[in-house]
């Protein structure tokens, strides 16, 4: 008998497949098929061990990541079956999902047990890490059958209450291989993961890539809160970048992007759970292979497909039943409400057996379930879709029933009676009467009510994105809403101020900012900026924008509070604390890296042992991070001048081939061309600094760390707007790997580049920075960077197994020998945008500019990782620093056009211009410059370019160790800032451009 069952296909494919990435997150690849195979074994035994099998159920409330895919197979081959809960998801609706479906075990972060304190919550984290390996065992081959449970979904309700899919492994892999056919996916595929994990479909994304020997990418960059908040150009960006060839794409998504812009890599795209535009589909199946699917989560992902053709399509075709499925329409018509049948059929609904026999219904002998789909059958044996039985309807990807979101509703004290529909612009619109009678009165703060209520209770695509209130909600004689009068009240004026209408000063003005930053006003100010298509160089539009308009909202503000009404909350509310998004306090940042590493304080007799490991680096193995980078890549050249040190680069890539590549070509992008046969020397390997073992198999991860003596980290996020919370896992988690590294093996001397902003970047921002300080004082620090770099020193410091050297640096600027210049760093689009306004601002008080260049950095690094010295920290920074009346000056000189205006006549040439992101960053950046009311100075901001103001950086040890080396920082002349200012913005872009 042949079983064909997911496990044992993707088995077939691990024997021949084994070495391909199976999972890439992030352009790395996190999972090779062997690895899956391995920690899906695993797990697979941790389920056992617990006497879970067939027909258990066991929860898995994970991000999208490897991992979640290592559980469901792991789930699997254990026996059991799984249901994917997604961790964005409100705390009630989760315990809802764990109750209802009777889970036995919930997979899931160590945190997540809090909440639930009669069921058994697993951290698989120690699992997928133990290093053990499992792959010969043959779990579950004589136990899991194809009528056994796969996995539960839940799918909104009509009663209120979601209900669960109970799917069995029968349909399963006939579904996928069908799939896989008709978008010709091959070992060669790259798959892009876009879809939630909430529906159905997602398992399609999975399955057609695993078992096609394809890789499935995950790109955390466009998702946030498990939310896809990605624009058009940022998808295509990424197709692009990781030359990826097939797609999953919701149709709201699609019609968003341009198919003239679509790359050359990708060959297919597959689109459904909802009405596609003729045109939309018309216009890409002119451009590519597109497979338009259609099924119920009734009928395991999808029941029916089209490949859809460029010239004849114009209506909402559903496709032919695929092999092995049936269809039928009610009164054996030619147009009725569509039933299906066949191998893809699922059991039912779990704990719903009412609900089960009124939708899975016998007919001539066969169990067929009434989808609620009215369609037509054409002459030519093509279904076409006519609509909806019942008010259930799709949007952007999810099944939504209104009764569900009307039956929350009406449980508040307020609401009388509740009716939602999607209206013509695809928004979600709730009407609703009240009892109370003020609420005509208080309506602003009731609606403010009510989404709270929601948000509590149900996933964010079940919240309205209006609310209007009614007088009274029309009925019919029978006592149901009467649609037809509804519609006249909403064109009449008898419907009550909808909720814009209410919207504070500066609710209105923030809703005006987001509505020009982001080309449309499709969303309500209870929504996350990121989720309705914000983006981090948004953000700085949003600020700039907001801040010229007297509203004082920075990046962290924006970024972590997100919502309008969030953001301006703090203005009215007197408990609220105005600057609660600016900072993290140093007790916060400790508790958080307490989770990270179990560390104490380093004994006072370890400080000889820094000595004994520090012995110059010639002819030592180093391990170099960041050699990708601006600083990195010099270091790299300086290291190659020296033969008889071997230098080993850990660099982001699928495999040590593309790895290479990356590396080379970043060399080049930062004009340090090497020799070929020097290029050669360098070993390249993959890895990623956020993974436990940078992601590597246990053996060559122990191997590396015998032959390496000593580590030189540099690699870092940088971003002036990011939260902690995003940079945390490279430039925290991914220390605290380093340093795992550095005493696994051998001896090992780190040498970690820190920042000077663990100054500047804090409430100690004045006065002399020491070097002998160890950051004891500080109480506040501000901007994700500096939280997350002034977290990562403090975690070595603290890891009392670590030997290691701290080299603060300040900010790099231009080569002074080939005059590259880094691209995105705050000095750049300041330059840049001033030429672009033709104006600079009068700038009456002092301040001042570190300008570091990055070779003289490189030199002087180069020079300590030499030296043996017991001393451990040392400062790199520009001994005097660029004024901000120096650089305006010389910019005029070197563009004779731009002109210097008071502080409001500049403020008005920014409100004035086309306020994109580049210009919003150096508005941004030139905040004490402005002087304005409306950028307080009385704290450190990450935007700052005038960080310097006011500060002396203290460089005792370094100039004792560089004394008599010929290392001096070159003087800031006239000459040296206007070549820098002609590199910045490209001699040849301006005619007023002097030479």
């Amino acid at each position: 008998m042949i079983r064909d069952l997911f496990i044992d296909r993707l088995s077939a494919v691990v024997a021949v497949h084994a070495d391909r990435p199976a999972v890439v997150v992030d352009g790395d690849t996190a999972l090779t098929y062997r690895e899956l195979w391995e920690q899906s074994a695993r797990i697979a035994n941790e389920i056992s061990e617990r006497g879970l099998r067939c027909e258990s159920l066991v929860g898995i409330c994970l991000p999208k990541s490897a991992e979640t895919i290592a559980v469901m197979v792991g789930v699997w081959r254990s026996g059991a079956a799984w249901m994917l809960i997604e961790p964005c998801l409100p705390i009630e609706r989760i315990r809802f999902l764990i109750a209802d479906s009777g889970c036995q075990m919930v997979v899931a972060d160590a945190k997540f047990g809090k909440e639930f304190d009669n069921l058994e919550v697993r951290d698989m984290n120690r699992q997928l890490s133990s290093g053990a390996s499992f792959s010969d065992l043959d779990l579950c081959n004589d136990v899991l059958g194809l009528n056994d449970l796969a996995y539960v979904i839940y799918t909104s309700g009509s009663t209120g209450e979601p209900k669960g899919v109970e799917v069995t492994h029968r349909g399963l892999v006939s579904v996928l291989d069908q799939q896989i056919a008709a978008l010709q996916l091959g070992p060669h595929s790259r798959s892009l993961f876009l879809l939630s994990t909430s529906f159905d479909a997602s398992i399609s994304d999975i399955g057609t890539a695993l078992l096609s020997g394809a890789s499935l990418w995950i790109e955390n960059a466009l998702f946030a809160k498990g939310r896809l908040v990605a624009t058009a150009e940022e998808i295509l960006a990424v197709i692009s970048k990781r030359q990826i060839s097939y797609v999953d794409i919701p149709p709201a998504v699609l019609a968003r992007i341009d198919p003239d812009s679509c790359p050359e890599c990708l060959r297919a795209v597959l689109v459904g759970g909802e009405v596609c535009s003729p045109e939309v589909i018309r216009n890409w199946a002119n451009k590519l292979r597109l497979l338009n699917v259609y099924g119920p989560t009734e009928a395991t992902i999808c029941s029916s497909f089209s490949i859809c053709d460029s010239t004849t399509w114009s209506r909402p075709l559903i496709g032919r039943p695929l092999d092995g499925i049936e269809y039928m329409i009610s009164g054996d018509g030619e147009s009725g409400e569509l039933l299906i049948g066949g191998v893809g059929l699922a059991r039912g609904y779990r704990n719903r057996p009412e609900l089960t026999a009124k939708q899975f219904v016998t007919i001539n002998g066969k169990t067929m379930y009434r989808s609620g789909d009215l369609v037509r059958k054409d002459a030519d044996g093509e279904y076409v879709f006519q609509g909806r039985i019942d008010r259930q309807f799709q949007m952007r990807g999810h099944r939504i029933e209104p009764g569900e979101i009307e039956s929350v509703l009406i449980q508040h004290p307020k609401v009388n009676r509740a009716f939602v529909l999607l209206d013509a612009n695809q928004k979600l619109v709730c009407y609703f009467d009240s009892n109370d009678a003020e609420a005509n009165v208080v309506q602003g703060s009731l609606l403010k009510e009510l989404r709270e209520w929601l948000a509590e209770n149900l996933p964010a695509y079940c919240v309205p994105q209006q609310f209007r209130l009614v007088k009274e909600l029309p009925l019919t004689i029978s006592g149901k809403v009467d649609m037809a009068k509804l519609s006249l009240l909403g064109s009449s004026g008898i419907v009550e101020q909808a909720l814009e209408e209410n919207l504070s000063s500066n609710e209105s003005l923030l809703h005006s900012i987001f509505q020009s930053v982001l080309g449309h006003g499709d969303f309500s100010v209870d929504e996350h900026f990121f989720s309705i298509g914000g983006d981090s160089l948004g953000v700085m539009e949003v600020c700039a924008m907001s801040q010229i308009e007297g509203l004082d909202v920075t990046p962290q503000l924006l970024v972590l509070g997100g919502s309008i009404r969030e953001i301006c909350r703090r203005y009215s509310s007197p408990h609220s604390d105005p600057k609660r998004f600016e900072f993290m306090t140093t007790e916060a940042i400790l508790a958080d890296v307490a989770t990270i590493v179990d560390a104490e304080p380093i004994p006072p007799q370890r400080a000889g042992q820094i000595r004994a490991c520090s012995r110059p680096t010639d002819g030592q193995t180093v391990l170099l991070t960041g050699a990708t980078g601006f600083l990195g890549s010099r270091i790299l050249a300086r290291f190659l001048d020296s033969e008889s040190t071997k230098i080993t680069c850990l660099v982001r890539g699928n495999d040590s081939h593309h790895a290479r590549q990356r590396l080379e070509q970043r060399l080049i992008e930062n004009r340090m061309q090497l020799q070929p046969d020097r290029l050669e020397t360098i070993e390249v390997i993959a890895g990623d600094l956020s993974q436990p073992r940078f992601g590597m198999n246990l053996a060559g991860y122990n191997d590396l760390a015998q032959e390496i003596e000593r580590v030189i980290h540099l690699a870092a996020e940088v971003s002036t707007s990011a939260s902690y919370e995003s940079l945390r896992p490279a430039n925290v988690v991914g220390t605290n790997n380093i340093a795992d590294f550095v005493v696994t093996g051998r001896s090992k001397l780190l040498d970690y580049i820190s920042t000077l902003s663990v100054f500047v970047g804090t409430d100690r921002y004045r006065g002399m920075m020491l070097e002998s300080d160890q950051l004891g004082e500080t109480k506040r620090v501000y901007g994700g960077y500096a939280q997350t770099k002034w977290a990562a020193e403090k975690l070595l410091r603290m890891r009392a197994d670590v030997v290691a050297r701290f080299y603060r640096m300040g900010l790099l600027t231009a080569d002074s020998k080939t005059w590259a210049v880094p691209e995105m760093d705050l000095l750049t689009l300041t330059i840049q945008s001033l030429v672009d306004l033709d104006v600079v601002p009068e700038c009456e008080i002092e301040l001042k500019v570190d300008v570091t260049p990055v070779d003289y950095a490189a030199d002087v690094l180069c020079h300590l990782f030499a030296q043996q010295t017991d001393t451990s920290t040392f400062h790199i920074a520009h001994p005097a620093g660029l004024s901000a009346q120096s650089l305006f000056r010389n910019l005029r000189h070197v563009c004779p056009s731009v002109k210097v205006v008071p502080v409001s006549e500049f403020e008005q040439r920014v409100r004035d211009s086309r306020l994109e992101w580049r210009t919003s960053a150096a508005f941004l950046a030139l905040g004490r410059a402005l002087q304005s009311e409306m950028l307080p100075q009385n704290e450190p901001r990450p935007t700052d370019l005038f960080q310097a103001t006011g500060t002396t950086f203290d460089m005792t040890n370094t100039n004792n160790c560089c004394r008599g080396a010929g290392l001096k920082a070159p003087g800031l002349t006239d000459e040296f800032v206007q070549a820098m200012i002609r590199q910045v913005i490209g001699a040849t872009s301006r005619e007023s451009v002097r030479t």
